[in-house]
C-alpha cells in the first residue's frame, strides 16, 4: 500500500517492528526509482513532520474495514496470504 502511494523517486520508511511479509518484483525498484528504508524509532522532528503531512491531506488514510468476530479465523488467513490492505476491525 505505501509503495503505491509514493511518487516516483520517493522513499518509504518502515518504522518499528512488525510481523508479516513484503513482496514486490525486484525490477520495480529501479523502474519506479523508489527506495525502502527502515528505522526502529523515529525522532520528534520526523513525527511532527509526518503529522503535518497527515493534517494537510498529503498522506492517504489507511483503509479500515470491519468484520464480524466470527470471521476471525478467515481474517487471520487473509492477513497471512496478503489479501488484506490496511486494517481490519473485528466486531462482536
Amino acid at each position: 500500500y505505501s509503495l503505491d502511494s509514493t511518487k516516483k523517486g520517493g522513499q518509504v520508511v518502515v518504522v518499528g517492528l512488525f510481523g508479516g511479509a513484503f513482496q514486490m518484483p525486484i525490477p520495480m525498484f529501479p523502474l519506479s526509482a523508489k527506495s525502502i528504508g527502515g528505522s526502529f524509532v523515529g525522532n520528534l522532528e520526523e513525527t511532527k513532520e509526518m503529522l503535518e503531512l497527515v493534517k494537510q491531506g498529503k498522506v492517504d488514510p489507511i483503509p479500515v474495514s470491519k468484520r464480524d468476530i466470527k470471521e476471525a479465523t478467515q481474517t487471520l488467513d487473509d492477513l497471512r496470504d496478503g489479501s488484506i490492505t490496511g486494517r481490519v476491525v473485528l466486531q462482536p
